[in-house]
């Protein structure tokens, strides 16, 4: 899961046009319900890829259920991200930047150092 929000993330001109062309229609989805269904369910195939790559990695801790949530999360996260990206790419962070900010964040939280 890391590897491929790192190769969307990292790669972000390569994927441009893709992305444009999602943000068109995501603009476009607001005036055509059949539009927001193909969206829909675009966003349930990869909310249930994502839910699996988490429920694989993380055996046991989450329900299915649970594991779409945060899925949810992430995908939100990647596409918020992608959007930065395709505003301001040079102010964006990298995947590596965010993995340490995250994990200097979830030490805190427990009380553990910072990773260096």
């Amino acid at each position: 899961m890391a590897s491929s929000l790192s190769l969307v993330l990292d790669a972000h001109e390569s994927i441009r046009p893709y992305y444009q062309a999602f943000i068109e229609a995501l603009a476009r989805s607001a005036r055509s319900p059949e539009l927001r269904e193909q969206l829909a369910a675009h966003y349930n195939r990869q909310r249930d890829r994502v839910a699996g790559w988490i429920e694989e990695s993380l055996p046991d801790t989450l329900n299915r259920q649970e594991a779409r949530h945060l899925a949810s999360v992430l995908l939100g996260t990647a596409d918020g991200m992608l959007i930065q990206a395709f505003i301001d790419a040079e102010n964006t962070p990298t995947s590596a930047e965010l993995a340490t900010a995250t994990g200097n964040a979830l030490a805190a939280a427990r009380g553990q150092p910072r990773a260096r």
